[in-house]
C-alpha cells in the first residue's frame, strides 16, 4: 500500500520504520503527495422506528 499523504509517511517513519521502507518502495511519486488528508465523514446512524 502506498502512501497517502506526507504526514502519514512521517508518522510511518518514526513511529514503524520497517512497513515505511515497503511503502517506500511502493510509492510512485513522494513529491507529488498531499501535505494532510482529509477525513472521510461518517454516516448517521439510522433512528429506530418507534
Amino acid at each position: 500500500m502506498p502512501f497517502q499523504s506526507k504526514s502519514q509517511r512521517g508518522y510511518l517513519w518514526v513511529h514503524h520504520p520497517e512497513v515505511a521502507k515497503e511503502f517506500e518502495r511502493k510509492t510512485a511519486n513522494i513529491k507529488t503527495l498531499p501535505e494532510h488528508v482529509r477525513k472521510k465523514p461518517r454516516m448517521k446512524k439510522r433512528e429506530e422506528n418507534k
